[in-house]
């Protein structure tokens, strides 16, 4: 759970929006996603062979990260559209939510945070750094409004359409 303090820390390191971009660690070929204010790097999604799936985690960071500074989450049908264009919704039935900041401990990058979704699935890898717990909690909680906010759009969807019939 992400307290009003630290989110208000976490805003005030790294104010938003964000971004992802292409990038390496060593060997490792990454997507590193950024505040683009601050440019200050906050996490990357590492892949040697599975690039689309890791593009798929930093842009969905990314965006929920940046859903989250509005101050009434978009509640709209094109939210939703834009959501499904960008792939969000894959990532949500590979990862279904609520997620979670766990510790835990990585062979090739050492110590640090994981993404966990409902089903133990590792979502997300977040090395130890700066402030690696606090950009931990503040992505999961991030990813849990911003799908919240698609379900409510889900639902009313299927309300207006079956009030229609």
């Amino acid at each position: 759970m992400l307290t009003l303090n630290r989110t208000k820390k976490f805003l005030h390191l790294f104010p938003g929006p964000y971004a992802y971009c292409p990038g390496s660690e060593g060997v490792d070929s990454t997507f590193d996603v950024y505040c683009t204010t601050t440019e200050q790097f906050l996490m990357a999604s590492y892949y040697w062979d599975e690039q689309e799936q890791a593009e798929l985690e930093a842009r969905t960071v990314a965006i929920a990260l940046t859903h989250c500074l509005m101050d009434k989450p978009s509640a709209n049908p094109e939210f939703l559209e834009q959501c499904s264009e960008l792939g969000l919704l894959d990532f949500r039935e590979e990862y279904p939510g609520r997620y979670r900041a766990v510790r835990s401990h990585c062979d090739y990058h050492g110590p640090g945070y994981e993404i966990l979704c409902d089903g133990d699935e590792s979502a997300a890898f977040i090395r130890s750094g700066t402030h690696t717990r606090l950009i931990a909690q503040h992505v999961a909680a991030c990813l849990n409004r911003m799908f919240a906010a698609l379900d409510n759009i889900e639902s009313s969807n299927r309300l207006a359409e079956r009030i229609s019939q």
